[in-house]
């Protein structure tokens, strides 16, 4: 997470937190328990104490659900489960499970609510701390858009070399998808790279882009239908054993649906091909296949890949910036569990 993206999700955390009044409602409910555990039978305290519980759960609620999926692993990786249905849900719990004890309910809610408070305050001054130093929230202007790719170690191993190639395949990727868009590969302008796991900052045109974001997109259902066939291989190795046979059928039904998808989309981009050169154009088929594969065997080794935009001042291309900022807002790329089962592609292999 770079240091734009630290600011923007601390400062929508802190925000949302302050308009659902979610640490308000939570410190109200403490409130009331440690008055219940001093009058167990006052029934008016207790149906406050439910309706505290209840608007903290419908504050998580409505926080989830103006979180985008780029915005979630972020905020999981900066306050657990603070932020989460999980809490909320997790006192509910503990409210009908002692519901005879009050001191006990009490004592927990009361230390959750301390540890949360101490979480936003921590948050408060990490974003006091960027705005002393004028870190904004986000480098975007009017009218401009990027495309993020995080490259993760598996990928190259921690060497330079395997890094550097995996940049000439992100390269290649990206010229291969701007000719067919615009009818001619664009300049790709490097605007910043973060570090652990590499993510490199590129600035291509918007509707170039927007192709690969919808692509991305695509992608990411055909992993998940490649991935269901994986789970129903190892379901059926559960009762059958690991028969070459069966895996030789799951095999050809992976690569078919990939094949299909493939195909599909490429005959959908192509579409947009802006010129009338029928050879280039049977060329780029070939790339463009090559080119989704890559990303997918990539994206199933934990590759990831961001987009945004920000709406242009004037209505020139408004409706391309507002695609772009759909799709950044729904990209939710699968977890991967065990081995990958897709092969990589030979390096530079069939991209024009």
């Amino acid at each position: 997470m770079d240091i734009q993206r630290l600011y923007s999700t601390v400062a929508f955390m802190l925000d949302e937190d302050r308009r659902l009044a979610i640490q308000q409602t939570l410190e109200q409910l403490s409130n009331f328990l440690v008055n219940l555990q001093n009058q167990p039978g006052n029934q008016q305290l207790q149906g406050q104490a439910v309706q505290f519980r209840d608007q903290l759960t419908q504050g998580m609620r409505q926080f989830q659900e103006r979180v985008t999926p780029v915005q979630r692993a972020r905020i999981i990786d900066l306050s657990q489960d603070y932020f989460s249905l999980t809490f909320s849900e997790s006192i509910e719990y503990e409210m009908q499970r002692n519901a005879m004890a009050p001191a006990v309910i009490a004592a927990k809610v009361k230390d959750l609510s301390t540890k949360r408070k101490e979480l936003l305050n921590r948050l408060d001054s990490l974003r006091s701390t960027m705005d002393y130093f004028h870190i904004p929230e986000s480098d975007l202007q009017p009218g401009d858009a990027d495309i993020a790719f995080l490259i993760p170690r598996a990928l190259f191993d921690g060497h330079l070399e395997e890094l550097a190639q995996e940049l000439r395949e992100v390269n290649s990727i990206i010229r291969v998808f701007s000719e067919v868009i615009t009818g001619g590969p664009e300049p790709v302008e490097v605007r910043r790279i973060s570090s652990s796991d590499p993510t490199f900052l590129f600035h291509i045109g918007p509707k170039t882009i927007e192709a690969i974001g919808s692509t991305v997109t695509w992608l990411i259902n055909t992993l998940k239908g490649i991935l269901d066939l994986r789970k129903l291989r190892q379901d059926a190795e559960k009762v059958l054993g690991k028969e070459e046979d069966l895996k030789a059928m799951f095999d050809k039904k992976i690569e078919e649906r990939l094949e299909q998808s493939v195909s599909e989309r490429t005959k959908q981009l192509l579409e947009t091909y802006p010129s009338s050169d029928e050879a280039r154009r049977n060329e780029l088929s070939i790339a463009l296949d090559l080119a989704q594969r890559k990303l997918l065997v990539r994206m199933e080794r934990g590759m990831s890949i961001e987009i945004r935009a920000v709406l242009p001042a004037k209505g020139n291309q408004a409706e391309v910036y507002a695609k772009i900022m759909a799709i950044g807002q729904d990209l939710q790329f699968p977890t991967i569990e065990g081995p990958p089962i897709l092969k990589l592609p030979a390096s530079g292999e069939g991209l024009a």
